[in-house]
């Protein structure tokens, strides 16, 4: 639940917070909304990774220069923007996609906000 901010993660994380079992761990949807969730366990005295691990989505610059490094998962954004644009052009020559299904490779990029010595 969120709209993809960095405040958007602070008061999903606040909530998790308040709940009568505290997660050891938050999978955010984006960097961002993690980002949010870091400063929500920081301003309640939740230190990551020590308390709780924190991950994110999209490997974005941000994920890199936050403390500590976040750990998120990278899409292959080249293939999924060919993918896409191939898909696109199935559809607008007749030719349509049933049945089409696309896997693609994320890769887990390990850094320190889950405990991970990482990059």
């Amino acid at each position: 639940e969120g709209d993809f901010t960095m405040e958007s993660g602070m008061r999903a994380c606040t909530r998790l917070l308040d709940a009568a079992t505290r997660p050891t761990a938050i999978f955010a949807a984006n960097d961002e909304m993690a980002i949010g969730a870091m400063k929500a366990l920081a301003q309640h005295g939740i230190s990551v990774p020590k308390d709780m691990a924190v991950v994110g989505f999209d490997n974005t610059a941000l994920a890199r220069v936050v403390t500590p490094p976040l750990t998120t998962v990278a899409q292959p954004l080249r293939a999924l923007g060919s993918t896409a644009t191939e898909m696109l052009i199935r559809l607008m020559t007749g030719q349509g996609l049933r049945d089409t299904e696309v896997v693609l490779d994320c890769q887990l990029v390990v850094r320190s906000s889950c405990g991970g010595t990482g990059i």
